[in-house]
């Protein structure tokens, strides 16, 4: 390397920011003292498609979560990213974390199958990509509001590469507007550090499977590392029922006894 006037070798021009190997951003993991943090991080992956079908929902669920928060007292830390194509998500992402450091939680909100997600306007991305995406954040929850996202085989990539994720959340079926409603009150439940009692989620999962016609699987980490045969079959026959069961209450078929 050439030196300066000074006599010094010059120093390297730093890298542009954009992604890293395998997909990666370039946005450092390490949180700076005196970084706030945010209770929730919302993702909307490809705004413009998201307004154009009626699925921007960002806007309405950080307003209900603010009033909430508010009610309880306990006002909440929210910021939306909506994406354009790959380097607008990944430039908000960088400004995000370097204003916030961390987010508790992230929802994150797209068109999506059982294998991946549509990121930005131009990339679409496979489930264990996407994760590196929110990974710099360190979350501990994470709700996914997109169709076919909470089969084993989607949380299973997304919670390997995300090592601080205790539990995610996503429905196996579609996503539907009542879908939003329950994942905002969990996620209202999380940024408060509430504990959850047992029946409440029962009741609150019955409600949507019946009122709302969906339905939404919690998985934990302790769930995700059991890898036997009978665990993974169980668990892809469990999400394979659950779309049955969303297809059925949507066609009105429930059969009457």
């Amino acid at each position: 390397m050439p030196p300066d006037r000074t006599g010094r070798p010059a120093r390297r021009a730093p890298k542009a920011r954009g992604t890293g190997g395998a997909g990666r951003p370039i946005v450092s993991a390490k949180r700076r003292t005196g970084q706030p943090g945010l209770d929730l991080l919302i993702i909307e992956c490809d705004a413009a498609k998201l307004e154009a079908d009626g699925l921007a929902v960002a806007d309405a669920t950080a307003l209900g979560l603010h009033l909430a928060g508010c009610a309880s007292r306990k006002p909440l830390r929210i910021e939306t990213v909506r994406a354009g194509d790959l380097a607008d998500l990944v430039a908000q992402l960088g400004r995000v974390k370097e204003t916030f450091g961390t987010a508790r939680s992230v929802l994150l909100i797209g068109h999506s199958n059982a294998t991946g997600i549509r990121l930005a306007s131009d990339r679409g991305a496979a489930w264990s990509v996407a994760a590196r995406y929110i990974e710099p954040f360190r979350p501990t929850h994470v709700a996914i509001l997109a169709c076919l996202a909470g089969g084993r085989e989607a949380v299973s990539a997304l919670a390997t590469e995300l090592p601080t994720v205790r539990e995610v959340v996503a429905s196996p079926a579609k996503a539907t507007t009542p879908a939003v409603v329950y994942l905002a009150g969990w996620l209202l439940m999380k940024a408060c550090r509430t504990a959850i009692p047992p029946d409440v989620k029962i009741t609150a999962q019955a409600a949507l499977a019946v009122l709302g016609r969906n339905v939404v699987f919690h998985w934990t980490r302790r769930e995700l590392k059991e890898t036997t045969f009978e665990s993974i079959l169980g668990g892809q026959l469990l999400a394979a029922g659950a779309r049955v069961l969303v297809d059925v209450l949507r066609q009105g078929a429930v059969p009457r006894r």
